[in-house]
């Protein structure tokens, strides 16, 4: 008898979950296909829309069930377009990923998540949020190679080699080598990626006059580039600097050395070695100190 009560329990359980399964299955086809259809005709009642499908999607989804699915990349695609183009509010973006960066355990199905994500937010170009994601996704520890998409999440790190720095002006675009900026005498290079006005920026700027001496006594070069988007501010800056090599685009922190080294603000320090590499990543005047010393 025991058995036999034991055998319907398992098997009301397992009706349960198909039950669930099939649930969660028609739930995310409806939102795939009503996502496929908004056409920004009535932006208050897609935004409604939107905000409940994607609290469905950060808080009730069985991302396990989920995975190998045919659903699996459209309801990611759906959760991407939603966040970028209709809620538009980064920080609630974030939230959502870190929810469903807790329920993703398995580095496998991890890994094609965060790799999805990145190569979605790359075909909405929105290449500039991958920044934001990537200091979480390293910290989740489930990624064990970095490789393809997923490298992007290890831009601008210790290890790899410099992103060439490209250096535009009204007439010309030159590529300065990460292999080549310390050439000569140089042994390293200091890069300060920085915006005029900042205050944390405004700190480092006051105490690193008393510091160049000996940063140029150890065969440093000192490269900075701004994240100002207007001349004047950043002329009016630039010609305060005891150093000559001092770059600007004009396309703030979206432009294309700000991405390619995957800043997400500023002062960011970096010294880069004469190989190329990467050597120290940091927004510590201190920290840069003991590298050179």
């Amino acid at each position: 008898m025991k058995k036999l009560i034991t055998v319907l329990f398992l098997a009301f359980l397992c009706s349960i979950a198909n039950a669930q399964k099939t649930d969660q299955t028609e739930k995310i086809a409806q939102i795939i296909a009503t996502t496929k259809n908004i056409n920004s005709a009535n932006a208050a009642s897609e935004k409604e829309y939107a905000k409940g499908a994607i609290k469905y999607i950060a808080e009730e989804i069985d991302w396990q069930a989920l995975y190998g699915s045919e659903q699996w990349s459209d309801i990611i695609s759906s959760w991407v377009y939603l966040h970028t183009s209709v809620i538009m509010d980064f920080y609630y973006f974030k939230n959502d990923f870190k929810s469903i960066d807790s329920k993703i355990k398995d580095p496998v199905q991890y890994a094609d998540f965060v790799g999805k994500l990145a190569y979605f937010l790359t075909q909405q170009n929105k290449k500039d949020y991958i920044n934001f994601f990537a200091p979480l996704v390293r910290a989740s520890g489930k990624i064990n190679k970095y490789d393809g998409i997923l490298a992007s999440y290890i831009k601008g790190m210790p290890g790899t080699y410099a992103p060439d720095l490209i250096i535009k002006d009204q007439s010309k675009t030159t590529v300065l080598k990460s292999k080549e900026l310390a050439t000569g005498d140089y042994t390293k290079t200091l890069l300060i990626f920085y915006a005029s006005g900042c205050a944390h920026c405004e700190i480092l700027f006051q105490k690193l006059p008393s510091h160049l001496d000996n940063i140029k006594a150890k065969g440093v070069r000192i490269i900075s580039l701004s994240a100002d988007q207007e001349e004047k501010v950043f002329k009016e800056k630039a010609k305060t600097f005891l150093w000559k090599d001092v770059f600007c685009d004009y396309e703030g922190i979206k432009g294309t050395n700000f991405q390619n080294y995957g800043i997400i603000g500023t002062p960011t320090m970096f010294i880069v070695g004469h190989d190329g590499k990467i050597l120290l990543r940091t927004s510590s005047l201190d920290e840069i100190l003991k590298n050179i010393n």
